[in-house]
């Protein structure tokens, strides 16, 4: 049976990717665990099957039987790289998060893309085609990221084997969306019952008929990608610092308080954004609204306040250099921005990858923003300092 290693398999993974290719048929799934972290995951042994529960917003609790998942491997990366040079290997998905795509200064033989360039090189080498690499992540363009970064690592590890990569690996960028919190319980994944997947359809060794499970199988997904990175991505961030401000734990009570401050996000992020075949987008940003409300979800704020740094640098930054190069205003990612920086001088619980000075420092981290954001950043940090709630009332 054709198969899909998968790294990262985390509960949004099995929620998204496993769901998709259980219901086309015909391949497998290997998780791959590479973090410590993923000890709880191998301990609930995924490849015995799991429970999907998706929390409708009616309350009602629809079960889903996962079976799709063949083996874990957790910590083995002998035994990932067995997977890799096998020909029944066809496809190795990624979900590392946001922050997992840069390249490092030597091969690390156990990180994702070590392991990723090792199972190419091992499979030029014996004669076998190369697998496709397919990024699962919140990263604008993931695909030409993931080439890119998988191209310089092959050059660290072998003279050559870059530019074979570069020739023949194809990487399709793809959008991958449902709303997936931490679950308590690693057997049993909760999630939203909507999802949506566009992914470039690039697979020279065959691929899932996901097609058949309502997949956007596209020429392009770079309409879908801007869409869901500036309007679902950046409004998590919107949400998110102002919440904890407010003093919110569930992203569902945050939505009330906060209405109008996601309105007036979306009213600046609009305009930055290409027609989508198919999509209205304004009627998009209603579901989204629905969907942060669904309190049978219970998503927290506290996981879309993780990783800031490389999330509003990613997700609410390019709607600010858009918006500046055309002339239009930026207050409202400027408030979120400035929301961000206050929660890190109150020293609210905000989980990064790395350290963030508070306060202005958070300008930094975020390296070359324009004039136009410094300014109104500075303006509305002095405004949550004097009254979170009244600066926050947008609209």
């Amino acid at each position: 049976m054709p198969r899909i290693v998968h790294l990262g398999l985390g509960a949004f993974s099995r929620a998204h990717l496993c769901s998709y290719t259980q219901e086309a048929g015909g391949w497998s799934v290997t998780g791959v665990g590479l973090l410590p972290g993923d000890v709880v995951v191998r301990d609930a042994h995924p490849e015995k099957g799991f429970d999907l529960v998706l929390a409708h917003p009616s309350g009602q609790r629809e079960t889903q039987r996962i079976t799709v998942v063949d083996e874990y491997l957790f910590a083995d990366p002998g035994a990932v790289l067995a997977r890799l040079v096998e020909d029944d290997t066809r496809i190795v998905s990624l979900t590392v998060t946001e922050g997992g795509w840069g390249v490092p200064a030597s091969l690390e033989p156990d990180s994702a893309l070590g392991l990723v360039v090792r199972g190419l090189a091992q499979r030029r080498a014996a004669g076998l085609p190369p697998y496709t690499v397919l990024s699962c992540d919140n990263v604008q363009d993931n695909g030409h990221v993931a080439q890119r970064c998988v191209v310089a690592v092959a050059d660290l590890l072998e003279p050559g084997l870059g530019a074979w990569v570069a020739e023949h690996v194809a990487f399709p960028s793809s959008m991958v969306d449902r709303i997936t919190p931490a679950p308590a319980d690693q057997s049993v994944v909760v999630a939203e019952p909507f999802r949506q997947w566009a992914v470039e359809d690039r697979f020279p060794l065959g691929r899932p008929a996901w097609e058949d499970a309502g997949a956007l199988l596209v020429d392009d997904v770079r309409p879908y990608e801007l869409m869901k990175l500036r309007l679902l991505n950046a409004a998590h961030q919107a949400l998110a610092f102002p919440a904890l401000l407010l003093g919110h734990v569930f992203v569902h009570d945050a939505v009330g308080d906060l209405t109008g401050l996601l309105n007036a996000w979306w009213a600046e992020a609009l305009p930055t954004l290409d027609p989508v075949p198919g999509i209205d987008l304004d009627e998009y940003t209603t579901t989204l609204l629905d969907r942060f409300g669904n309190a049978h979800v219970a998503d927290t704020v506290a996981r879309l306040a993780c990783f800031a740094s490389d999330r509003v640098a990613g997700f609410v930054l390019p709607v600010v250099r858009d918006n500046v190069a055309a002339g239009r205003p930026v207050d409202v990612a400027a408030l979120v921005v400035a929301a961000w920086a206050r929660s890190l001088e109150l020293d609210r619980e905000v989980v990064d990858n790395r350290q963030v000075v508070p306060g202005e420092g958070v300008l930094d981290e975020l390296g070359d923003l324009t004039p136009a954001l410094r300014v109104r950043f500075g303006r509305a940090l002095e405004a949550l300092r004097e009254d979170p709630a009244r600066a926050l009332r947008v609209g």
